[in-house]
Parts: structure tokens; C-alpha cells; sequence
């Protein structure tokens, strides 16, 4: 029983605040459509037209501009903060103001090389124009002088016989005119023509093949080849062997290039091989010593060599590169 009894009293309490919201609600929206947001700022439709147009966005101090959007319909120019540097105008279409800086420097040589061939012209013409006034004044000058030829009248010059020309076709072989000896009577012998000895000239024709090149020249004897090529002595053909050095020899070692002496025998092998001066590394020197011994010479030097005696030898020196 009582709990019905409140409950039937909060129900008149609940829609009388119901109705109070709505009534309240219904007051402030009927206020802001009759009066403007702000009292003091009448409404666009009543503003007079010229305080209208004085209204804009942004500052109008400021002559920085970009572009912004600012609720259009397409962008616009609109104020932006200042740069702290001047940045150049940039275009889409180029221009011909880069190229025409970078042909300034050439434009201005080629002006330079004209100014040039202007007075080297003049200068040109004025030596022709003074020498034409020389001329002029040494031909009045000796205007009336008789001429050599005319006072005094040479000898002929003496007839010297000319020698024939002998045309010599291609591929025809030339002989070599010798005089004949000529008999005397006082001694009854014969006198030889001086020989002269010539330089031995291209005849075109193909040389003997052989399998070595051209050995060079020199005034003083060179002792020193490269290693793996062939060694030339006097008379004698060496082939070589390359030493053979590990990895880590190649990498640790740091040595002078020594020298050796070879005796070869009648057969052209080496029977003896004398350090003259080390590498300073002994696995170097005993890796070169095993390829010396496997050299072998060859030549008419190995000829002259005494077959009675075993123990005779050529010895050659050899400088190995390192």
C-alpha cells in the first residue's frame, strides 16, 4: 500500500519538470531567432553596403601571399607567414636566360678574338703599305745604275756530262757495277777498287722464321732479364723455369733481388750454382736454386767445351727480379 502511494506522488513531480525543460528550450530557441549572436553586431542583411566591403580576411599589412584553402570552391591567394629567406620565381616553361649566361664567357672570347684579327690585319696591311714605300724608294734610287749584266758578261758554265738514268722496274734484280781491275805495265798487277761498306736496306722479301724476337743491342753487357724469359749469353740459348713461391711467402717477404752464378756442362745442364749475392730470405733463395738447376742452355758455345775434361763448364751470372 504505501509503496503505491509514493509512486502515484512522483509521477505529477516527473512530468511537471518534463514540461518545465520543454517550455525553457522552447524560450531560448525563440530568442536567437529574433536577436543576433552578438548585440553589438548587427546582421549582414541590415549592414550598410560600404561597412560591408571594408570586411576581409587576413592582415592587411602583410604582402607575403600563397596559396590556401580556405573553403572555396578552387584555391586562392591567401595570407601567409613571411619567409626569413628571398626565394626565386621558378616557371614551368624554361627560359633561354640560363643558356644565354653560360655563352656570355664564349661570346666574349670570340669578341676578344676578333678585336685581335682586326689589328693583326691592320698591323699586316701597314707592313705591306711600308715595304711598298721601300721598294718604291730603292727603285728610284738605283734608277740609274747600269746592271751587272749588262757591263760585264759571264762565262758559259763548263758542259758537265749528266749521268744516265737507269729505270729499274719492280721485281727486277739490280747488280752492283764493280770496276774492273786495271793491269799497269810498271808493275804488271792489278789496283782493286776501295770497298765500301753499305747499310743492308729493306728488299721487301720475308726473313727467316724463327721462334725468338730480335735480341737488343747494347754497348756494355747487360746482365740482368726478366725472370721467365729467355737468358741470352755469348753463343748460348737459355731456357728458363719459373720459381715456384707459396702464398705466404709472397706475402711476407720482402727481399732483393739476388744474384746467381750457373755452370752448365757440355749437355747444357747445370751442374753447380754459386750464391753471389742472398735474397736474405732462405725459402726464397732455396725455391730459386730449384728452378735454376732444372735450366737448360743450348748453343755453339756448349760445342767448344773439352769432352776429356768432365769438370768444364760455362758459367753465365744471372740477376733474378723479385
Amino acid at each position: 500500500m504505501r509503496q503505491d502511494q509514493t509512486s502515484r506522488g512522483l509521477l505529477p513531480a516527473l512530468l511537471a519538470s518534463i514540461l518545465i525543460h520543454l517550455g525553457i528550450g522552447l524560450w531560448v530557441a525563440l530568442e536567437r531567432q529574433s536577436k543576433p549572436l552578438y548585440a553589438g553586431t548587427p546582421p549582414l542583411s541590415q549592414m550598410p553596403e560600404d561597412q560591408y566591403r571594408k570586411i576581409s580576411l587576413g592582415d592587411p599589412d602583410r604582402s607575403s601571399m600563397s596559396l590556401a584553402w580556405i573553403g572555396l570552391d578552387e584555391m586562392r591567394p591567401f595570407d601567409a607567414p613571411a619567409s626569413e629567406v628571398d626565394q626565386a620565381q621558378f616557371t614551368p616553361d624554361p627560359s633561354m636566360a640560363g643558356q644565354i649566361a653560360r655563352l656570355q664567357p664564349l661570346l666574349q672570347t670570340l669578341a676578344e678574338a676578333r678585336e685581335i684579327g682586326e689589328s693583326t690585319r691592320q698591323a699586316m696591311t701597314e707592313a705591306v703599305e711600308s715595304a711598298r714605300r721601300v721598294a718604291g724608294a730603292l727603285a728610284e734610287l738605283f734608277d740609274g745604275v747600269p746592271s751587272v749584266a749588262a757591263t760585264e758578261t759571264l762565262p758559259p758554265p763548263a758542259e758537265t756530262p749528266t749521268p744516265e738514268e737507269v729505270t729499274v722496274r719492280d721485281g727486277e734484280e739490280t747488280q752492283t757495277l764493280v770496276e774492273e781491275p786495271v793491269e799497269t805495265a810498271e808493275t804488271g798487277g792489278s789496283t782493286a777498287p776501295s770497298e765500301r761498306e753499305g747499310a743492308a736496306g729493306d728488299s721487301g722479301e720475308a726473313g727467316q722464321a724463327d721462334d725468338r724476337e730480335a735480341p737488343a743491342a747494347a754497348i756494355n753487357p747487360v746482365r740482368v732479364r726478366d725472370l721467365g724469359g729467355p737468358v741470352e749469353a755469348q753463343g748460348l740459348r737459355i731456357d728458363t723455369v719459373r720459381p715456384f713461391f707459396h702464398d705466404i711467402t709472397r706475402l711476407t717477404a720482402s727481399t732483393r733481388s739476388p744474384i746467381f752464378r750457373l755452370h752448365f756442362t757440355r749437355e747444357g745442364r747445370v751442374s753447380r750454382v754459386e750464391t753471389i749475392e742472398s735474397s736474405g730470405r732462405r725459402d726464397v733463395d732455396e725455391a730459386i736454386l730449384n728452378a735454376l738447376f732444372r735450366w737448360r742452355a743450348r748453343g755453339e758455345a756448349l760445342n767448344r767445351i773439352s769432352s776429356e775434361s768432365p769438370e768444364a763448364t760455362i758459367a753465365v751470372d744471372i740477376r733474378i727480379l723479385l
